[in-house]
C-alpha cells in the first residue's frame, strides 16, 4: 500500500499510515498512534523549506519563510513548463533568496509583484532595460501603438507622393 503522512486535528501526533482505496470509498478513517512530534522537530519537504527552517531556527521563522516555500513551488512549476520570462524568474529568485532580508517581506508583497507582472506593469524584483520597458509598454498599449504606427506610415506615404 502507498504511504502517506497523517496528522490529527491538533497537529501533535503523526503516523505513516497506509492509504486504502476501494471502489466505494476513497480512504478509511485513519487510526492514530501515541507517537508525538517533539518541540523543535523539523517537518517539511527538503528543497521547499527555507534555510532557517531546515536549520531548526524556530525563532527566525516568519512570513518570509512562507515566501520561500511559495517561491520554491513557483520555481518548480516554471521549471516544468516553457522557459519563463526574466521578470518571473526574478520574482522566484527574490522569493527563494538564502538570506531572509533579501526575500519579500510578506506573501502580500510577492503576490503584488506577481499581479503587476500579469498586468504588464514593472515589478520590484527586476530592473528592466529600456528595450524591455518599450516592449512591455507597447504590449500594454497595442491600440495606441497601432494608431501611431498607422499615422507615421500614412505621413511617410504623403511625403513620398507629394514630392513627385
Amino acid at each position: 500500500a502507498e504511504k502517506s503522512l497523517i496528522a490529527d486535528t491538533d497537529a501533535t501526533s503523526t503516523e505513516a499510515a497506509p492509504t486504502r482505496h476501494s471502489s466505494s470509498t476513497v480512504a478509511s478513517a485513519p487510526q492514530f498512534s501515541s507517537a508525538t512530534t517533539a518541540h523543535g522537530t523539523i517537518l517539511g519537504t527538503p528543497g521547499y523549506m527555507a534555510p532557517e527552517q531546515e536549520r531548526g531556527e524556530i525563532n527566525l521563522i516568519d512570513q518570509r519563510t512562507d515566501v520561500f516555500g511559495l517561491g520554491s513551488l513557483l520555481q518548480y512549476m516554471l521549471r516544468h513548463g516553457e522557459s519563463a520570462p526574466r521578470p518571473l524568474r526574478a520574482i522566484c529568485q527574490k522569493a527563494v533568496a538564502r538570506e531572509m532580508s533579501a526575500r519579500y517581506a510578506s506573501v502580500q508583497q510577492m503576490a503584488a509583484d506577481i499581479g503587476k507582472y500579469l498586468d504588464g506593469m514593472p515589478i520590484t524584483a527586476y530592473q528592466e532595460n529600456i528595450f524591455e520597458r518599450t516592449v512591455r509598454l507597447a504590449n500594454r498599449n497595442r491600440v495606441a501603438v497601432a494608431l501611431i504606427l498607422a499615422y507615421l506610415f500614412m505621413r511617410m506615404l504623403f511625403i513620398l507622393f507629394s514630392r513627385r
